[in-house]
């Protein structure tokens, strides 16, 4: 496909590199012509230095042959402008913008052919939001991702310590959570991930994700000794565009305490929330921290743009007594503090960008999960087209023949998880949870499904 992002920052860079991988044509248009040549510099790619949405620079991009357009720069209006001008002049088949605006995102009919012709938008930050809000909800858990209108999930526990699952096989772990309707799907072991045989051992420091039904969760946690009591007590450090949504959702259930450094910012935010407690200072200050009663709080959020400064005020925090820290990083590099122990939870930005954006730019009706930078995918997919899906359609799972490193998860039928799949029959309109290792496995699922990639 032939895809026009627009805007070089973090995330258009994050989706450059992932659909570069992917065969496809892609052109990147930003005003920064720096970041344009360090980006060209990286990847295989063509750049253009211009203003986004100027019907001049896109038709420069051969807009008029370009299958997707990406906008993503860091304003909200020139992103809808340029997808305005990309349907009226160039008939761009798919629009996709980032849109961080409350004001937008809560107008249905905004986004429409009649309206502002965007096809799909994406709003990194509420993803961002809604990942910790579950990190709150679900005390204990590494990770946590829903499917299918929350019907079933996927809960990521690591082995530290004495977990009661080290040393077991994974035909053992089944049988002691089989009541549960559950499955041990994938263990993520020495950086790699890997789909394990019954006689597989589970390992300290492994870290392994269960496929569950979303109802089940908190007996799952009970059960492996690691649901902790209901938070009650959040703090927050970084006023910005996260840490304001995060505090505005979570004040309404939890005592919230958000520490902002820039005076007229925290000013703002004291005005705009009801009943979150704002504090003007630095998190670094041993003294505000003790007399806000540091460790009495459960859950400690750094949300600042610097991924070494939102480490060091989550060590603070832990040093000090906080029972849980929560930390933004961009990187994955720092991965490794988990396993330590030195850090509770982390929240990756890209994975939240691409797990709202790779099922729609790949055109396979799905949703997806970007899991680890990206070595394990989680999809999605309903098979609601008998046509589109006759690869797989009246087989029964057992009969279809996948690589290695492409496994079904599960089957979700009539709002039921079926775990037990290798006798079933694949029905039209099932809901199928498939695991990849790698991206090249995407054309390796088109093929098998039959899918036609350009009949939608």
């Amino acid at each position: 496909m032939k895809i026009i992002i627009l805007g070089s920052g973090k995330i258009g860079r994050t989706i450059a590199e992932s659909l570069i991988d992917e065969n496809n044509d892609i052109t990147v248009i930003d005003i920064n012509k720096e970041k344009l040549n360090q980006l060209q510099d990286k990847l295989d790619l063509r750049v253009i230095s211009g203003f986004a949405s100027h019907p001049k620079v896109l038709r420069e991009a051969r807009a008029e042959e370009t299958d997707i357009l990406i906008a993503v720069t860091g304003s909200d209006e020139v992103n809808m402008i340029a997808c305005q001008v990309a349907h009226s002049f160039f008939k761009i088949p798919k629009k996709i913008a980032r849109i961080r605006s409350i004001g937008y995102t809560e107008e249905i009919n905004l986004f429409s052919k009649t309206c502002i012709p965007i096809d799909y938008f994406i709003s990194p930050e509420k993803t961002i939001v809604d990942g910790i809000r579950k990190l709150i909800q679900y005390p204990g858990v590494s990770q946590i991702m829903s499917f299918s209108r929350r019907i079933v999930s996927i809960v990521t526990v690591d082995m530290k310590n004495d977990n009661l699952l080290i040393h077991l096989s994974v035909s053992e772990v089944q049988k002691r959570f089989a009541h549960l309707k559950c499955k041990l799907i994938s263990i993520f072991r020495e950086k790699v991930p890997i789909f394990p045989k019954d006689s597989t051992i589970i390992q300290e420091y492994d870290e392994i994700f269960f496929i569950i039904k979303t109802e089940n969760i908190r007996l799952l946690m009970y059960e492996l000794k690691i649901l902790e009591k209901p938070y009650r007590k959040i703090m927050i450090v970084g006023g910005g565009r996260i840490g304001f949504e995060l505090a505005r959702i979570l004040e309404k259930i939890y005592q919230v305490k958000i520490i902002e450094k820039d005076s007229e910012k925290a000013s703002k935010l004291s005005e705009i929330l009801n009943h979150a407690t704002v504090l003007h200072g630095h998190v670094s200050d041993k003294e505000l921290l003790f007399k806000e009663n540091i460790s009495e709080v459960d859950a400690f959020i750094t949300l600042t743009e610097n991924d070494e400064s939102n480490i060091m005020y989550a060590l603070l925090a832990k040093k000090m007594g906080v029972k849980r820290t929560i930390v933004l990083i961009h990187h994955g590099s720092y991965i490794n503090l988990i396993k330590s122990g030195m850090i509770d939870n982390m929240i990756f930005p890209k994975q939240a960008i691409l797990s709202s954006l790779l099922g729609y730019v790949r055109r396979m009706r799905s949703n997806i999960s970007y899991i680890r930078e990206g070595v394990l995918e989680t999809i999605e997919i309903k098979l609601n087209r008998k046509n589109r899906y006759s690869g797989v359609i009246g087989k029964k799972v057992s009969e279809i023949n996948l690589d290695e490193g492409i496994v079904i998860g599960a089957i979700i039928r009539n709002s039921e998880v079926i775990f037990s799949i290798s006798e079933q029959k694949i029905k039209l309109y099932d809901i199928l949870l498939i695991f990849i290792t790698k991206k090249n496995h995407i054309s390796e699922i088109y093929r098998t499904f039959k899918m036609d990639k350009d009949n939608f």
